[in-house]
């Protein structure tokens, strides 16, 4: 859990002892050991995948992308998450899937005729967005104020300052230590507008103030990595 670099094993240090006294980590375990179990395959690879099917495709990245559909009156249609699609897969030798170091092999296999070579056979890259140069620096400020919250809060004080600084987790850094406030952010903005349970000290919602980001995404004038 600690690879995916979202603090994991640092509660105790980051929330607040209401949202603490709120989590119930033997639940939350269980739904991934549930995700992960042995008695679906033998196959590793195939387990990792069922589970990043239902956790990351099913409770996070496709309900996402079907409300976005609906709020602009379009239908989305999955392919990979179709699941006579999905069934076939998880019956296939997994080599076919990872091939040594090459993903999604099958996959590539079967456009390489329709694609160029070096389209289908190119490394992965990720498509990374200067969150950290933006959140330690011009925008700090903004961070800080808009985890700084009236009431119980989700987060200890200076926990903001205590990331930024390398003392939580050492394995957050670089464009790591982005990505984790932006979690951060997020999760306190959903908490707040579903659940009401963060009240916000400001005169309008953090995502209208989050507006001031936009002009950034669009620079083509220097490249991040």
């Amino acid at each position: 859990m600690r690879t995916f670099h979202r603090l994991h094993g640092e509660e105790n240090r980051v929330y607040s002892e209401t949202m603490l006294r709120q989590i119930d980590e033997s639940r939350l375990l269980a739904i991934v050991e549930q995700a992960l179990d042995p008695a679906f395959t033998k196959s590793l690879l195939h387990r990792l995948r069922r589970a990043n099917l239902l956790l990351k495709g099913a409770d996070n990245i496709q309900p996402r992308a079907t409300n976005l559909g609906l709020g602009n009156n379009l239908a989305v249609r999955t392919l990979f998450c179709s699941q006579s699609l999905a069934e076939w897969t998880f019956g296939l030798n997994s080599e076919l899937l990872q091939h040594g170091e090459c993903e999604k092999y099958l996959l590539k296999r079967a456009v390489e005729d329709l694609l160029p070579a070096e389209i289908v056979w190119r490394e992965k890259r990720g498509m990374g967005v200067p969150l950290t140069l933006w959140l330690t620096g011009r925008f700090r400020r903004w961070l800080l104020r808009q985890l700084r919250r009236e009431g119980p809060g989700l987060w200890q004080t200076h926990v903001v300052r205590r990331i930024l600084s390398g003392e939580l987790s050492g394995s957050v850094q670089g464009r790591r230590i982005g990505e984790v406030l932006w979690l951060m952010l997020m999760w306190q903005s959903w908490t707040q507008i579903r659940l009401g349970a963060v009240r916000n000290d400001a005169s309008e919602s953090w995502f209208r103030s989050a507006a001031i980001f936009l002009p950034f995404t669009r620079s083509p004038k220097r490249r991040y990595t």
